[in-house]
């Protein structure tokens, strides 16, 4: 009986090999199989990703409400020095520290949200978190036709967005949230956005097409 895996019998009893061209058409299959699979597998890769950093933003925006209520205002985001709670000297505001008040001494989140879309900074892992922003905060510079302020840079960066006229001067919107997204490009830390506003992550586009993925108290 003739068996593909065993090889096939000559006369006399004897084992074939396989042929060179045999061969050359298994190795075509698995690489056009291969080249079918692995971008499906990234794109699935990503989607996953994508659905984490919603799920941990889901949760921040849980976290946010609970501290609100719990304290009559949202948990503070700004610029400039600060005396952390605890502490006696003042210094500059980090990521994390906005994420300080969610977590001691009442522990609405366990953890700082890390943005698995950043790259790696491992000797600075503050920089792989998850960017905190309200009208209290805003970047360094100037933005076209004015300076980059509470009352500009925050309704100007989110124009774009359905609710970006309502943030600001009214105090509609209280914290922001964002992911570089799969582009890996921080929108919000671009300057020339200011012009063109921050554009939301859209999968259907591609799954690795521009946008920051935003979650926002509207």
């Amino acid at each position: 009986m003739y068996s593909f895996f065993a090889g096939r019998r000559k006369a006399g009893g004897q084992i074939a090999g396989f042929t060179l061209i045999e061969l050359l058409i298994v190795v075509a299959i698995i690489a056009i199989l291969a080249a079918i699979a692995v971008p499906n597998f990234l794109e699935a890769q990503t989607r996953s990703k994508v659905s984490r950093m919603k799920a941990d933003q889901r949760s921040f925006a849980t976290a946010m409400e609970s501290y609100t209520v719990d304290n009559n205002k949202p948990s503070p985001t700004f610029n400039g020095s600060f005396v952390p709670r605890g502490e006696t000297v003042a210094r500059t505001e980090n990521r994390a520290d906005r994420y300080a008040w969610l977590t001691t001494p009442i522990a609405y989140i366990t953890t700082a949200f890390t943005d698995v879309f950043t790259i790696s900074n491992v000797s600075d892992p503050i920089q792989n978190l998850m960017i905190i922003w309200s009208p209290n905060v805003w970047l360094s510079g100037t933005l076209p036709g004015s300076s980059a302020g509470v009352n500009v840079a925050y309704p100007a960066y989110f124009k774009e967005q359905s609710w970006g006229a309502a943030q600001g001067n009214d105090g509609k919107t209280l914290w922001t949230i964002l992911s570089f997204g799969p582009d890996r490009d921080a929108d919000v830390l671009d300057a020339d956005r200011a012009t063109v506003g921050i554009q939301d992550y859209d999968p259907t586009n591609g799954t690795v097409s521009d946008g920051d993925i935003i979650r926002a108290r509207q």
